[in-house]
């Protein structure tokens, strides 16, 4: 086999080949569509550590129980979100402080609508303890 000596340049804009660029784009497509709904995309599952915020303040504190269910309890009796929030607004000039203690179980939503309502209701000391307690 005899190779040329001579370089020759070729000046311009030389003509791309478009029809493989095509397919390789296509087939791209086609596997990454095949593909995505193999990936696992897992729900976020939000379990509550065993936990105790800090500064807890001594004076009047109110705890609210939250059991597994999602429930509410005040004094061992069962309470509603405007029962709490109305209860929390009377008191509202006294520096109060709310404990929730809620089980380790307890859904989240449950713990943050408390914290909501004692947030609307202008508590501003809130602590968090969970472990396995029920009311």
């Amino acid at each position: 086999m005899k190779f040329s000596r001579h370089l020759q340049y070729e000046y311009g804009v030389k003509q791309l080949l478009l029809v493989p660029l095509v397919n390789l784009l296509f087939l791209l497509v086609v596997f990454l569509l095949v593909v995505s709904p193999l990936v696992d995309q897992p729900g976020l599952k939000v379990r509550l550590p065993g936990f105790v915020t800090t500064g807890i303040v001594a004076g009047e504190n109110i705890e609210i129980v939250i059991a597994a269910d999602g429930a509410a309890y005040y004094r061992g009796a069962g309470i509603r979100q405007e029962e709490l929030a109305a209860m929390l607004m009377h008191l509202w000039p006294r520096q109060i402080t709310v404990l929730i203690k809620a089980h380790k179980d307890a859904p989240l939503g449950a713990i943050t609508q408390i914290w909501d309502t004692c947030r609307r209701s202008r508590v501003t000391r809130i602590n968090v303890a969970t472990s396995g307690i029920q009311p």
